[in-house]
């Protein structure tokens, strides 16, 4: 097992502390109490709800099994890159740990402070992408799960209860406390493996926009008052073979970043595929005379 590197953590602190919330810890020296509670989480809250989600297409018509059929598409796209993240989990702290090592670190003698001011920048962009997209889903999210409140404190007709994250069918729902055992499983279920996808894309949209970032000039070429071709070789040559150790890191990093979520990234494509084919025949099936009416 490998020991926790401190120096994962200013890059990445929310992202691996809400990972490792959801069960998915990256330092690979975890605690027996902390596995219980990891293997409960993805083994009681996550995989179960699909089993109950897949139960419902069996109860309806082809109609209804379209419409449900996005919710399970979405649900076992975000259960698959979280199941390829923890898979992969000691994988990718390792490789969180080499962008905070040497060669990534700014090096001033190799690029002067505008690497500094380069990192920056990214940290910068990192966080307002984060910010963003935990935001979006979280209003989301608190949006959905009211909704559920309201029409159940507004009514006692079980016909007009609701699930926040697709219909369950399974069980009978039409009276307490099933429906509240069952919707606040849903919802706990869904929180998990949403926050869990999040930290994932974060990471991995983070970890490319760090490989793709623009790199800085060597201190010689950043200053135009120095004729390159009149300095002696020995002193160009530390600053070359940096250079190119730097960037043959860059390819190891993204070599390993493709090994992690290669398999996550396609089924990805497959449930979005699949999903788009189901709307498409949603829309197909409505009546035309229904849309002008509206």
């Amino acid at each position: 097992m490998r020991e926790k590197n401190s120096s994962s953590i200013p890059y990445f602190k929310k992202e691996i502390f809400l990972l490792k919330f959801g069960g998915i810890s990256l330092a690979g020296n975890e605690s027996f109490g902390y596995r219980v509670y990891s293997y409960f989480i993805i083994s009681v809250i996550t995989y179960p709800y699909l089993i109950i989600a897949f139960g419902d297409l069996f109860k309806h018509e082809f109609e209804v099994v379209a419409q449900l059929c996005i919710y399970i598409g979405s649900y076992l796209m975000a259960v698959s890159i979280t199941m390829v993240t923890f898979s992969n989990r000691i994988k990718l702290g390792k490789l969180l740990d080499k962008i905070q090592q040497k060669p990534f670190l700014p090096n001033t003698k190799r690029g002067g402070k505008m690497e500094t001011e380069l990192i920056n920048q990214w940290i910068l962009y990192k966080n307002n992408q984060y910010i963003i997209l935990m935001a979006g889903a979280g209003i989301c999210y608190t949006l959905a799960v009211a909704y559920t409140i309201m029409k159940r404190i507004t009514s006692s007709n079980p016909q007009d209860w609701a699930f926040a994250f697709g219909p369950i069918t399974f069980f009978n729902v039409t009276y307490s406390p099933n429906y509240e055992i069952l919707w606040m499983y849903q919802n706990i279920s869904v929180f998990c493996i949403v926050s869990n996808l999040l930290q994932a894309i974060s990471i991995l949209a983070a970890i490319l926009t760090f490989d793709s970032k623009p790199h800085a000039k060597s201190t010689y070429e950043q200053d135009y008052t120095i004729d390159v071709l009149s300095i002696p070789w020995k002193y160009l040559e530390s600053i070359l073979r940096a250079m190119i150790r730097y960037h043959l890191s860059i390819i190891e990093i993204a070599t390993d970043l493709e090994n992690i979520f290669s398999n996550a990234m396609f089924s990805v494509y497959l449930f979005t595929l699949a999903s788009l084919c189901f709307e498409i025949y949603r829309a197909a099936m409505v009546s035309i005379v229904f849309i002008f009416d509206y």
